[in-house]
């Protein structure tokens, strides 16, 4: 994990030097009513559970899962948490 945050490193510098690289196009959301999964940890950075409020904002039909104990990759730290929860919700979304 590490060498892939190493080797990707360069990209999230180009990012966050974007002055709109956490916008978010809510008119392209708004047309969006099927359902969603948002996901996070409680640990991630406070601009990353920012752009997650965004679009729960946005999607007012997602669900969102938050992972303890996790930082911005849960499904990485806690596979098994985040396969259950998507498990679950999957279940749910094509009932």
């Amino acid at each position: 994990m590490r060498r892939i945050v190493f080797d990707n490193a360069p990209v999230y510098v180009d990012e966050v030097e974007d002055p709109a690289w956490a916008d978010i196009d809510r008119q392209a959301l708004s047309g969006y009513n099927s359902p969603a999964l948002l996901t996070q940890g409680d640990q991630s950075m406070p601009s990353l559970r920012k752009i997650v409020d965004k679009l729960a904002e946005a999607l007012p039909q997602a669900q969102r899962v938050t992972y303890e104990g996790a930082r911005h990759l849960p499904q990485w730290t806690h596979p098994d948490a985040f396969v259950s929860s998507l498990t679950e919700f999957l279940s749910r979304a094509s009932a």
